[in-house]
Order: structure tokens, then C-alpha cells, then sequence
């Protein structure tokens, strides 16, 4: 078959689904944009500050909720702290799940923490859930240690904006890296690595590396398989000829998911790291 029968066949899968889709699952939503057949208002959405158009629409439909489709796949839109708590707090229990994310979920790996665990039923989620807020809660973050950890990093901050004003778009980044890995593991950013102007700590880049690839997976719209999980299940040689290879872009993210997750536990199992108990 020639790249042409390819893609087209390709399409035709796509079409078929998303018709099956739309009449099977279609159901009464709340008013928003309608948007074009197939791709909806995909190609309205910008693809940086997208609540900036969230808002807008909230704004000319006025209401609180706003549905929209893209790809296939609809959203709701919530414009205010009450609908958010309304839905998500009052109603959590059926409301707040997260989504099933094939990108960032499955092909690259976030599944197996909190990002897209499948919860709350999820044994393992309750878990993560339980320990982060042993660890880190709303209660536990008064600790004196976690409080005078979070003012040493904080003094680091404000030396590096001081010595490199203008990559202060990056420097909280690199602060919450840090913080993240202490709390974590006990590894120490050094001194010199976090403030001087263009130096980086190795485990701070690593996982800032992971945490983009982690934004970049989730970001919606931005890899047709969320919207069309069979799509995971063509061999990468035909996504080769389409162009869209987005397997390929999920093992690179993958790799340096893994190396968020291994290099930092590795710091706590040798016995050269030198782990600073807090």
C-alpha cells in the first residue's frame, strides 16, 4: 500500500469512530461553542495561556459551566469557585476522578503516581493519597524541619533572582525541584548548584526534564490517541508514514520519567550519598 492508501485508510478508522462515539455516548450538555464535525473547537483552542479562551466563553455563554468538544472528546468548562466546589468538593465522590489519559497515563508512565492513578477506589491511589497527607499535608507542613527547609529554599530563590534576573521564569521551577527532592529523599541541592546564574543541579534538571514532558503529555488536544485510545494499537511504522509518530515521543518521555523515579532513589540507596535527615 502506498503512504497515501495508508492515510487515507487511517481516516476512514477515525471517521467510523468518531461517528460510533457521537451517537452512542451523545448526551445533553450544558451551552458552548458547537464547534466544526469531527474536530470540534479544537482548532479555537490556543495552544498557550488556554484560559484565556475559557474565559472568554464563560463570559458569552454566562453562565458558571461551559461544554465544549474537541477531538471527540467533550469537556466542561468551570468558570467559578463555587461550580469547581459545587462539583468537585460537594459532589466529589463522582465528580472528581481523574480522566483516562492513554499520552501521559499509560504510554508515558504517570499512571503509576498520583498524576493519573485510577482513583479514589484505586487501593494504590488511597495509598499515595494517605501518605502525601502524612507527609505533606495541610497539618504536616507546620513541622518546624519542613518550615525551615521551605525558608532555606526560599533565601535560594531570591539569591538566584538577585544574580539572574533575567531567567526568573525559570528559577521557581528549579526551587520547587529542589524542595520536592528534600521532602522526598533527603538530597541537598548544593549551594553552588542552585545560586549561580547558569549552573543546575543534575536531579534538579532531571526531574524539571520529567515534570515538561508531564505538561506536554497532558495538555489537551495535543496527541489524537486521548481522544482515540485505538490509535495506540497501530504499529509505529504507520504513524512513521502519517507523521505522527507519537509513540516515539512517548518512549523519550517515558525515559525521562524513569530517570526522575531511579536517580533520586538511587541517591538514597547508596552508601556514598550522604543523606541529609530532616
Amino acid at each position: 500500500m502506498s503512504n497515501i492508501e495508508i492515510s487515507l485508510a487511517l481516516s476512514l478508522v477515525l471517521i467510523v469512530i468518531f461517528v460510533v462515539r457521537h451517537y452512542l455516548f451523545n448526551r445533553p450538555l450544558p451551552p458552548g461553542p458547537t464547534g466544526l464535525p469531527f474536530v470540534g473547537v479544537a482548532w479555537q483552542i490556543p495552544s498557550d495561556k488556554q484560559w484565556l479562551k475559557f474565559h472568554d466563553w464563560i463570559n458569552s455563554y454566562e453562565g458558571d459551566i461551559v461544554a465544549i468538544t474537541a477531538m471527540g472528546q467533550p469537556t466542561l468548562i468551570l468558570g467559578s469557585a463555587k461550580a469547581a466546589s459545587d462539583l468537585l468538593d460537594a459532589k466529589g465522590a463522582i465528580y472528581s476522578d481523574r480522566p483516562s489519559a492513554v499520552m501521559a497515563g499509560e504510554l508515558v508512565g504517570w499512571d503509576r503516581g498520583m498524576g493519573y492513578a485510577h482513583g479514589p477506589d484505586n487501593p494504590r491511589f488511597r495509598e499515595f493519597r494517605r501518605l502525601f497527607q502524612q507527609s505533606i499535608g495541610s497539618r504536616a507542613c507546620l513541622d518546624p524541619h519542613i518550615l525551615n527547609i521551605q525558608e532555606k529554599e526560599t533565601h535560594r530563590l531570591m539569591l538566584r533572582m538577585l544574580r539572574d534576573p533575567k531567567n526568573f521564569y525559570r528559577h521557581p521551577r528549579e526551587s520547587t525541584g529542589a524542595l520536592i527532592l528534600r521532602l522526598a529523599y533527603g538530597y541537598e541541592v548544593a549551594s553552588s548548584a542552585s545560586a549561580d546564574a547558569g549552573t543546575g543541579d543534575a536531579l534538579v534538571r532531571t526531574v524539571e526534564v520529567a515534570m515538561h514532558g508531564f505538561a506536554k503529555a497532558s495538555e489537551p488536544g495535543a496527541f489524537l490517541v486521548d481522544n482515540f485510545p485505538a490509535l495506540r494499537y497501530v504499529p509505529e511504522w504507520i504513524l512513521r508514514l502519517c507523521g505522527s509518530n507519537f509513540k516515539a515521543v512517548a518512549r523519550q518521555m517515558r525515559k525521562e520519567l524513569d530517570e526522575m523515579y531511579d536517580l533520586p532513589f538511587a541517591f538514597v540507596t547508596s552508601a556514598k550519598g550522604g543523606i541529609v535527615l530532616w
